[in-house]
């Protein structure tokens, strides 16, 4: 994300895996959660894309989105 100021933050990168139908739903609801808190929205989605990478990580897959969502340990 690149701000006006010339700013950029970088969420931490996924697994080629997690680019799959529904992964968008999950990153959608992760990201509204970090704004009902009260998160920036250029925060929260930064946040949100790095909590799918890091989840995706802690969990080698395949795993489809609500898998994944529900925090599944092989």
């Amino acid at each position: 994300m690149a701000e006006p100021s010339g700013r950029v933050t970088i969420a931490v990168a996924g697994p080629a895996w997690t680019a799959r139908a529904g992964s968008g739903d999950v990153l959608a609801g992760i990201c509204g959660a970090l704004l009902a808190a009260g998160i920036p929205a250029w925060r929260a989605g930064v946040l949100g894309a790095s909590i799918q990478a890091i989840t995706a990580r802690r969990n080698p897959g395949p795993y489809t989105p609500d898998e994944l969502s529900a925090g599944c340990r092989p």
